[in-house]
């Protein structure tokens, strides 16, 4: 697909399997959505009792004390040699960027709604979405679609352990993850995104 590339071992070997035994160390707290006078409300954290909400994805409570592996693995990311790596095989300008990070678990009945990536003021010059999964069956969902605006055909990504998908953001940008199905494996589907974005 145009503007998208697929790395496969993006880690090596021992890392890859490092941080798929990490994930299963992360505490993980859940961002839900609920609405508020036919409002949707997002928040991030354990739902109060009583609220009727849903659960979109889950990340560390605490990403700095939770998962301190991946914020040294993440960390690579922001080296010289690896910022000029990824503006080589994309032609992006990722000068005077700050690699941030998130980590998320993908639970049953978990999914993203269609988004871009980009954030008001502080624009995304590249993502690399690298999924910590292994043997991922496609009968347990949690598919992940792109399809970037004027175009018809969406691209699909089943997760597979070390592959990495890299793309630059821009206002059509649409991607997004399938629900989970209620039979999935509840700690099996993890992804590492990283965001260069223009220096805060």
């Amino acid at each position: 697909m145009p503007g998208l590339l697929k790395l496969e071992a993006l880690l090596d070997e021992a890392t890859s399997a490092d941080a798929v035994s990490a994930c299963q160390q992360v505490h993980f707290v859940p961002w839900y959505c609920y609405l508020d006078d036919g409002k949707r409300v997002d928040r991030f954290g354990v739902p109060p009792d009583g609220l009727d909400c849903l659960a979109v994805d889950f990340r560390p409570a605490a990403p700095a004390d939770d998962a301190p592996f991946f914020e040294a693995v993440a960390s690579r990311f922001s080296e010289e040699r690896n910022r000029r790596f990824f503006s080589d095989i994309t032609g992006v300008d990722l000068r005077g960027t700050d690699a941030t990070w998130m980590l998320i678990s993908w639970k049953p009945h978990t999914f993203t709604v269609a988004h871009t990536d980009q954030v008001p003021g502080r624009p995304t010059r590249l993502a690399i979405s690298l999924s910590l999964t292994s043997e991922w069956n496609e009968s347990f969902g949690g598919m992940t679609y792109f399809r970037w605006e004027g175009r018809d055909v969406a691209y699909k990504v089943c997760p597979r352990a070390n592959e990495a998908i890299v793309f630059r953001p821009f206002p059509g940008s649409w991607h997004w993850v399938e629900p989970i199905a209620a039979t999935a494996p509840a700690n099996k589907r993890y992804t590492l995104t990283i965001l260069y974005r223009d220096a805060a």
